[in-house]
């Protein structure tokens, strides 16, 4: 991570280009149907950055429940597959 001249932490290339990998991959998984496996590589993608940002700013209550409600409907359809 590279440190701005304002204080705020930015993510470097390299972790921008793996969120990117991981989020492609799981619209990938969504469209030939393995939804499962798409909320997997959502979810990583997901904490990784989310923790990230926290680590500059705290978190917005919009994107906290974004993230809740992700992570409930993940799990509603796990239980389902099962």
């Amino acid at each position: 991570m590279v440190r701005h001249r304002s204080g705020r932490l930015e993510l470097s290339f390299h972790i921008a280009f793996i969120f990117l990998f991981l989020n492609l991959a799981a619209s990938f998984a969504i469209i030939k149907g393995t939804f499962y496996f798409s909320c997997l590589l959502g979810w990583i993608s997901e904490r990784y950055s989310v923790a990230i940002i926290l680590q500059s700013h705290k978190a917005k209550p919009a994107e906290e429940k974004a993230r809740k409600k992700y992570k409930r409907e993940c799990r509603d359809i796990s239980y389902l597959l099962h």
